[in-house]
């Protein structure tokens, strides 16, 4: 049977088991897909250094990687694939002969169902909330799709300022701009884009 599950917080509401092991089952796989709840558990976020080499131990075939863990898991890896380079998040961890791989689906994922989703909206101008490792992900997937202007707002205006610089390096500066949270004004923008956690506590 293979082993894998997702690694984050105040993720037990999450359907991702079921969907994981019903695709598992399609494709003619055995899959357990387990929950690794950091906040139900107890565990600070420090416990990830310990815990993750523990699943590869236990052979897990991999992980996925949600909030807060995208950016931190990173130093914890033995080697990063080019999509996790990229967007400079991760979340999924593979497994393979006793080594931790790093890679990120979210951008692609985000941009292809934006695609299938939304073709033909305006993008001249549009707000992404959010700069962490899911708002990396979606930003660069924005400005390759052809956002005129990226506005960025993060509670940490650091975060944002960092995602700001890469991104500008990337597509250049004069698309890319940082808001503050607590003056935000929506009015011009196209679209409005959520990266933050909101949302993902249970109900």
């Amino acid at each position: 049977m293979l082993r894998s599950g997702l690694i984050g917080r105040a993720i037990l509401h999450s359907r991702s088991p079921w969907l994981h092991e019903e695709e598992a089952r399609a494709q003619g796989l055995d899959l357990a897909y387990e929950l690794f709840d950091f906040s139900d558990r107890g565990w600070p976020d420090s416990a990830l250094a310990e815990f993750l080499p523990r699943l590869r131990d236990e052979d897990y075939a991999g992980v996925n990687v949600t909030y807060p863990f995208k950016q931190s898991v990173i130093p914890l890896l033995d080697d990063l694939a080019e999509s996790a380079e990229l967007v400079g998040a991760v979340n999924t961890v593979a497994m393979r002969e006793g080594r931790l791989i790093g890679h990120n689906s979210d951008m692609q994922g985000f941009r292809e169902s934006f695609l299938a989703g939304l073709p033909n909206v305006s993008m001249d101008r549009v707000l992404q909330l959010g700069a962490g490792g899911a708002g990396a992900a979606v930003a660069n997937a924005l400005l390759s799709l052809g956002v005129g202007v990226l506005q960025l707002a993060d509670v940490d205006s650091a975060r944002s300022d960092a995602l700001a610089g890469v991104l500008a390096r990337r597509f250049g500066g004069a698309r890319v701009e940082v808001a503050s949270v607590a003056a935000l004004k929506t009015a011009s923008a196209d679209g409005i884009v959520n990266t933050t956690p909101m949302g993902m506590a249970a109900s």
